[in-house]
């Protein structure tokens, strides 16, 4: 619902500078990390274009992807 976080600050530098200097970016994540939130953000969902994921993602990341037009892909 608020992006993809990030257990290490470095790496998570690390992502959201290649996010931020991106045409696009996608989330590809699988289902052991959907819903689990770590201390440092690395890409904002309104920062985010497209999420892939081997699961159907729960309702209220669904609804946050749809509020800031990001495309999932099944």
């Amino acid at each position: 619902d608020k992006g993809a976080t990030d257990a290490n600050d470095l790496e998570s530098g690390i992502k959201h500078a290649f996010s931020a200097n991106a045409d696009q970016s996608m989330l590809l994540v699988d289902s052991t990390k959907v819903g689990k939130h770590q201390l440092y953000i690395s890409a904002q969902m309104h920062d985010l274009d497209y999420i892939a994921c081997d699961v159907t993602l729960p309702t209220p990341i669904q609804s946050a992807a749809d509020q800031h037009s990001v495309q999932i892909l099944d």
